[in-house]
């Protein structure tokens, strides 16, 4: 099993090359595509009322502390960090 720190190093190298990385780690401004989304049912359905499903795009409108607030649909929203950690998105 990798380390915590190999995990979050791998996980930066991911960001920067341009592939896949978690909402959480978005840039702030950015448009994005929803890639997947690792929650249980209630919070799959959740997001998916709101717009957040693999395939959407959504942009990053805050993301410096506190919750992250997404453009979604003509629509803003915010959803914690905790949440933002579960969704895999690409640019």
């Amino acid at each position: 099993m990798l380390s915590l720190e190999c995990r979050k190093s791998a996980r930066t190298e991911k960001r920067f090359a341009g592939e896949a990385m978690l909402l959480s780690d978005a840039k702030q401004g950015t448009t994005i595509t929803i890639r997947k989304v690792v929650a249980g049912s209630a919070l799959l359905t959740r997001l998916a009322e709101l717009g957040i499903y693999e395939g959407g795009k959504v942009h990053v409108v805050k993301n410096d502390h506190g919750p992250i607030v997404l453009e979604v649909l003509g629509g803003r929203m915010a959803i914690g960090r905790g949440q933002a950690k579960k969704i895999e998105v690409s640019p």
